[in-house]
């Protein structure tokens, strides 16, 4: 004979926070979890004050266990142009070390530095020819 039970109450969240509120309603699902006799506890009470005699009892019971999880989102143009600006920061940091590297580690770097500050007037075409 089964006695007492552990169910499993599970509430799942999928919220697109743009279109309200309203359309935010959990779907829920309920399981039994418990294996065997189900959910009890042993429960003592002391019959006098000088603890000389005591009563056991086994209770039976139902225990829900609630879980609630999910995901909820709305578009905020501040978060997008942090994004946008860490991009943007990043790719500034990556060219300063890949400069950085070329100058120093790079073993033709005096091509690079020819390269990179070459002055080309474009009115004579002997500048525009030496150009590799």
């Amino acid at each position: 004979r089964m006695r007492g039970a552990v169910i499993l109450a599970k509430a799942e969240y999928e919220c697109d926070l743009d279109n309200g509120k309203s359309g935010c309603r959990p779907q829920w699902s309920f399981s039994r979890i418990d294996e065997g006799d189900g959910f009890n506890f042993r429960s003592i009470r002391y019959l006098n004050k000088n603890s000389t005699t005591r009563e056991i009892r086994k209770l039976y019971g139902i225990n829900v266990v609630v879980d609630i999880y999910g995901r909820a989102g709305q578009f905020d143009v501040v978060s997008l142009l942090t994004a946008i600006g860490a991009g943007l920061g990043l790719l500034t940091l990556a060219t300063i070390v890949a400069d950085f590297l070329l100058n120093t580690i790079w073993p033709r770097r005096e091509l690079f530095l020819h390269d990179k500050f070459l002055t080309v007037n474009l009115e004579h075409e002997a500048d525009i020819k030496d150009f590799p």
